[in-house]
């Protein structure tokens, strides 16, 4: 009996560690690191000792329980987080889970798949955690319960003396995490500052905004998912970019335009494409929820705004939404949303955004832009190039695409998901491959026009394996190339400092995104 009781003691202990300390595990940690107690592991031990003690074991066992799962998911995302988006992660990026099940299982990021993903997963840590506090407390005795407060007190005051002693509390960082989130939007409510300008809206305020220099030519904005600089910093993707822009180059002479080069960085990476484009188009830093906040209520007019106010119908267009969007058309100043159901795609579902790139611009060209009787200005957010790019599309280089087109086999598949991006041998290839299929789309997409135009393609953020495919990669930038079959446009651009083709040199100084909108203002308007 005495060992049985010895071996469920045992057995609890281990596995509440194991919980405890898997987001240190996640952080990367030595195993020596990994026997060190977990301050969480004496919170919620103390919880369930303190539920024996007032006669409420039950109910305080399934507290503790909770408490210890809610310390393991916190603390997980804390330490997997910064190594994908090279910050601290908030409580407004919870939304972001929605995109679990398709980055996992390739099902639609929606509310419902989510649950029907999160919920079982929650229950079972949760039952696990529950049968090892119980494994671990027992029946309880007095004589117990005064060992176990010797044995806790005890371990606390040895790390008082030894400080390195405990992992320290992931439960302590989420109250934190909550704390701050509570007192902003608290502070939210009727607080003037909501309705100022973030830093960095006087550029754009300040700057002329008819948009006569552009002389009515068409402007799309194209941004190329996860297309970061490290693609062409990369020592196994260079030759491979660069003998592509040299094809793409020749294609681009052959249409009749040009193009020039060189790099930004907005204030994201790994993620976050909403608040690059934000940045691009506003002028403003755009790093967290709250700036983003502020700018849906403070009267900034970003970009496609000035256009539209400048007599250019303006249209977004992004495959992978499901669902319109109107306050955020109303918001940028899209007089027209295209989104994933209204692009009537049924051939081969891909990875995210189910169609290919190509599809998605053939659809813009044939349905947008041959038939407008306006100047243009339109943006697109890629799909193909998301991670993990599993399956790369075929391209069609003569853009005779119909609804057959994309019935048939993907070109070429990658043996990757999301759960095997930390492999460099996998992710490298797939990424490789996903990335030159968007830019050779792009490219394509800009030959195929005859009317005049100006074509501004750029990545939205570094992917969220930099840090996989780059150790030690800080650089927030990614590559800005601008086509245009109008090349004395280009002229008024001078101040960017572009540089002729579609490579990118290493030593080339990257500039603030949000010093975009400004300087393309004061280029093409009179002062």
């Amino acid at each position: 009996m005495m060992l049985r009781r010895v071996g469920a003691f045992g057995l609890g202990l281990l596995l509440v560690h194991v919980l405890a300390v898997t987001p240190f595990f996640l952080a990367g940690a030595s195993w020596q690191g990994l026997l060190l107690p977990v301050t969480d592991t004496a919170i919620v031990i103390g919880v369930a000792l303190l539920g024996f003690a007032a006669g409420w074991r039950r109910l305080l066992l399934h507290c503790a329980a909770m408490l210890l799962v809610l310390s393991m998911l916190f603390g997980a995302l804390a330490a997997v987080w910064p190594m994908n988006y090279d910050r601290a992660f908030e409580l407004s990026d919870i939304p972001a889970i929605t995109g679990l099940p398709h980055l996992l299982f390739g099902l639609e990021p929606s509310l419902r798949n989510t649950l029907l993903l999160v919920v079982p997963f929650v229950v079972l840590l949760h039952l696990a955690a529950w049968f090892s506090l119980s494994a671990l407390i027992g029946k309880g005795s007095r004589r117990s319960l005064i060992w176990w407060v010797v044995v806790l007190q005890g371990l606390v005051l040895f790390g008082v003396a030894r400080p390195g002693f405990w992992h320290g509390s992931s439960l302590g960082g989420m109250c934190r995490e909550v704390g701050q989130s509570l007192r902003l939007r608290i502070s939210q409510e009727g607080d003037a500052a909501m309705l100022t300008p973030p830093p960095g809206a006087e550029e754009i305020a300040a700057a002329p905004s008819d948009l006569q220099g552009l002389d009515g030519a068409d402007v799309h904005v194209l941004f190329i998912e996860s297309y970061g600089r490290v693609a062409l910093r990369q020592p196994a993707m260079q030759a491979h970019m660069r003998s592509l822009f040299s094809d793409l180059e020749a294609e681009l002479k052959a249409a009749g335009f040009v193009a020039r080069s060189g790099a930004c960085y907005p204030a994201v990476s790994g993620g976050c494409s909403l608040y690059a484009h934000a940045q691009l188009f506003t002028g403003i830093p755009v790093a967290d929820a709250r700036t983003w906040e502020r700018l849906m209520h403070c009267g900034v007019r970003p970009l496609p705004q000035l256009f539209l106010d400048a007599g250019y119908h303006t249209v977004e267009s992004m495959p992978a939404m499901t669902s319109h969007w109107p306050d955020g058309a109303k918001f940028f100043g899209f007089s027209e949303q295209i989104i994933q159901p209204d692009l009537g795609y049924d051939g081969f579902s891909y990875h995210f955004g189910e169609m290919p790139d190509q599809f998605a611009l053939h659809q813009l060209l044939r349905e947008v832009i041959e038939p407008a009787k306006k100047p243009l200005f339109t943006t697109y957010v890629s799909v193909t190039s998301h991670l993990p790019c599993r399956h790369i599309p075929p391209y069609v280089a003569d853009w005779g695409i119909t609804s057959e087109t994309f019935r048939g086999k993907p070109a070429k598949s990658h043996d990757t998901s999301w759960i095997s991006t930390r492999d460099i041998e996998s992710t490298l290839p797939a990424y490789r491959d996903g990335v030159a299929y968007s830019m050779r789309v792009a490219v394509g997409f800009a030959c195929q026009l005859e009317r005049p135009s100006m074509v501004i393609v750029l990545g939205d953020h570094q992917p969220p394996v930099k840090s996989v495919l780059m150790p030690g990669t800080v650089s927030y930038d990614v590559p800005l190339h601008i086509l245009t079959n109008k090349p004395e446009l280009l002229t008024a651009l001078a101040p960017l400092g572009l540089l002729d083709g579609l490579d990118v040199p290493d030593d080339f100084e990257a500039f603030d995104s949000a010093d975009f909108a400004p300087e393309f203002l004061r280029a093409f308007s009179r002062p």
